[in-house]
């Protein structure tokens, strides 16, 4: 009865209304002051909820990425194009639903004169029109970052930095963002789309004579890595050159997000810079005559966690160890491998990146008559590199420095002519499928799948629900999210309201929602203990079972008996589904763990009638309990040589003696 009052109880106050309709106010939007493709967007909501924006153009609808739990919110939208009428409603949800504001409208101007825009050439075999890329370069006294569309057209850019070689050098990473490195060739930053700096680092407080060029990236472990230049002087007066030879060595470093360096690797370790008499031309901004030892230009990682470096002046790549920093082999120009054609070998080479197990695509620029783009499998067993794709433009395209190749995440190849500002996409036959040139040379150009973050698929983390589980929220992969069907009541699932069975219930995030099938099971009765000496068991059906002894559970006792090898309490734990239900606590104290002990041990007299001697042998004593016959404790006592027993009826009793190492149960 208690039961039942109170579930009603619950009930009652979970049918009243908890929940306010969200309204949304206070709306404000512009364009940001410097940036006429990045759209603000400000409002109130009257909870603190999610929201996002549906922004549309005459074609297309857009979906924004969703602001957090707020109620002061800000959602900037890009994406867009010059000269285009767009429309755009903002939508908010919590628990109890969602909610929408009126229609705004907004028109974007024409493109800025500072920014390259210029298309000489595009084609378009795809199918279908998704996907980006991004270029860098220096257009009108400026150095910008551009996104483009699969009609060439600008949709995001960013004014970054007034700088070139030797810094030149960014990343588009996996969260979405631009990495890139600052005209001192010390510092870091971190943007995204929004045009918000996420951070930046300077190196120069730890690492003065590093320089960062050409390859930044965050790896798994969300560290930063770069490539860095240092110079060392050399004597090279053996050799016939000078006693203070400046050559400038390649390595990498990895920091953390707050700058903190957590490992480096250096050539200086590896090679011995006796005979560089490389140019100085490329870093004699930076160091007085320096000459480029190897001029690395990429930096990746293998599939196994090892790095990939090009040396591009050695026309060569190497693997390095990322435990050990030893180089595990080098591919290419005096190589450890033989590569196969004998026209595969590459010259000046950037970019090399894995695409399966010892399989690996470059750019090559001057290793043929044109710029082509490379992809090798390699054979640790006999040294054999053979090459497995081969990608020359028609017409063939020379490109002497810059550009990158890449595969898609739909294995299409992506290879980047980056003097000459062309990019190719190609299906894996090296059928030309998207073309786009311009007259901006570019570092190198990433593909971009999506602006902005997509929606996962909705599911729930936990479907399963005993009937008398109490109401709550349906755990799923993305919580903040609304549900509505049976059994739900003010947002919370109530499995009382559903009833046993198998329900579909929608939950509801943002644009996106999902079917989750939710089961509802018949709760099952305690389970009874029976005891045979030590043999502890039950008769009950379930699906699983555990037991317990002093609150924790016993490692490998899953059946339905178990044997009791110590004293102390148990518990039988029985599931059947969602429902799990426990015993009531069963307290043993029959076992006995010391057999040794028991001589030393003298109690009389035996029988007993008002007072108990025990003499201790010398034994170290912690505690004595007394039990009758069914197992209840009677006394609890520290070490009496002699125990009153006065209050004690008649009848049969336990003294359980707790040792230093172990207890000694004897029956009096």
């Amino acid at each position: 009865m208690v039961q039942k009052l109170l579930f009603t109880i619950i009930l009652s106050f979970l049918l009243s209304p908890i929940y306010a309709q969200i309204t949304i106010s206070s709306v404000v939007s512009n364009f940001q002051f410097d940036n006429m493709l990045r759209y603000d967007v400000y409002f109130y909501t009257s909870e603190n909820c999610k929201a996002y924006i549906v922004f549309e153009d005459e074609n297309n609808a857009h979906y924004s990425n969703i602001s957090a739990d707020t109620d002061n919110h800000k959602i900037t939208l890009y994406g867009l194009t010059a000269e285009t009428d767009y429309s755009f409603i903002i939508y908010a949800f919590d628990q109890s639903g969602e909610y929408s504001s009126e229609q705004f409208f907004f028109s974007t101007e024409t493109y800025p004169n500072n920014i390259a825009t210029q298309i000489d050439t595009l084609i378009n075999n795809e199918s279908e029109n998704n996907g980006f890329f991004s270029l860098n370069g220096r257009f009108a006294a400026t150095e910008q970052l551009r996104i483009l569309n699969r009609d060439g057209q600008v949709v995001w850019y960013e004014i970054i930095y007034p700088t070139g070689a030797p810094c030149v050098g960014y990343n588009w990473t996996n969260r979405n963002t631009f990495l890139y490195i600052a005209e001192d060739c010390h510092t870091l930053k971190e943007i995204n789309l929004a045009g918000e700096l996420i951070n930046q680092i300077d190196i120069s407080t730890w690492a003065d004579l590093y320089h960062m060029h050409h390859e930044i990236y965050i790896n798994d472990e969300g560290n930063y890595m770069a490539l860095i230049a240092e110079v060392q002087a050399v004597d090279q007066t053996s050799v016939g050159g000078v006693a203070n030879a400046q050559v400038v060595g390649d390595g990498y470093i990895e920091f953390d997000q707050d700058g903190n360096l957590v490992d480096y690797w250096t050539v200086f370790d590896h090679y011995d810079p006796l005979y560089c008499n490389e140019d100085s031309v490329f870093w004699s901004n930076h160091f007085d005559n320096g000459m480029d030892w190897f001029h690395a230009n990429s930096l990746s990682e293998d599939l196994d966690g090892n790095y990939l470096l090009s040396l591009s002046k050695q026309n060569q790549f190497i693997k390095i160890n990322k435990t050990s920093g030893e180089v595990m082999w080098t591919l290419g120009e005096n190589g450890d491998f033989d590569l196969s054609p004998a026209s595969a070998y590459f010259d000046g080479q950037h970019s090399i990146t894995a695409t399966g197990e010892n399989r690996y695509l470059l750019f090559d620029n001057k290793g043929g008559s044109s710029s082509r783009t490379l992809e090798f499998e390699l054979n640790l067993d006999d040294n054999t590199a053979q090459r497995i794709f081969e990608y020359i433009a028609t017409p063939p395209i020379l490109t002497p420095v810059l550009g990158n190749a890449a595969q898609l995440t739909n294995g299409n190849i992506m290879t980047c002519f980056g003097q000459r500002g062309i990019i190719h996409e190609t299906d894996s036959f090296g059928n030309l499928l998207w073309a786009y040139s311009n007259p901006i040379s570019s570092y190198r150009s990433y593909f971009i799948d999506h602006l902005y973050q997509p929606l996962p698929d909705l599911f729930a983390l936990d479907s399963a629900y005993c009937l008398d589980d109490l109401a709550g929220v349906i755990p799923t992969n993305l919580a903040g999210g609304y549900f509505s069907g049976t059994g739900i009541i003010n947002g919370l699932f109530v499995p009382q309201e559903a009833g046993i069975g198998i329900h579909t219930i929608q939950y509801h995030y943002a644009w996106s929602s999902a079917e989750l099938e939710i089961t509802v099971t018949a709760p099952i009765s305690p389970p009874l203990i029976q005891v045979n000496e030590n043999q502890l068991s039950t008769s009950s059906t379930a699906a699983s079972y555990q037991w317990y002894l002093n609150g924790s559970p016993i490692e490998g006792a899953i059946n339905t008996s178990w044997t009791a090898e110590e004293n102390g309490n148990y518990m039988l734990e029985v599931s059947n589904g969602a429902c799990t239900v426990f015993s009531e606590t069963l307290t043993i104290n029959t076992v006995s763990t010391s057999s040794i002990t028991e001589a030393k041990l003298t109690f009389h007299p035996n029988p007993v009638k008002n007072y108990l001697s025990i003499d201790y042998g010398g034994l170290t004593i912690q505690s004595i309990s007394i039990f009758d016959f069914t197992g209840k404790q009677i006394k609890h006592l520290n070490t009496e040589e002699i125990i009153d027993l006065t209050t004690l009826t008649n009848g049969c009793y336990f003294i359980q003696v707790q040792l230093k190492d172990g207890h000694l149960i004897s029956k009096k």
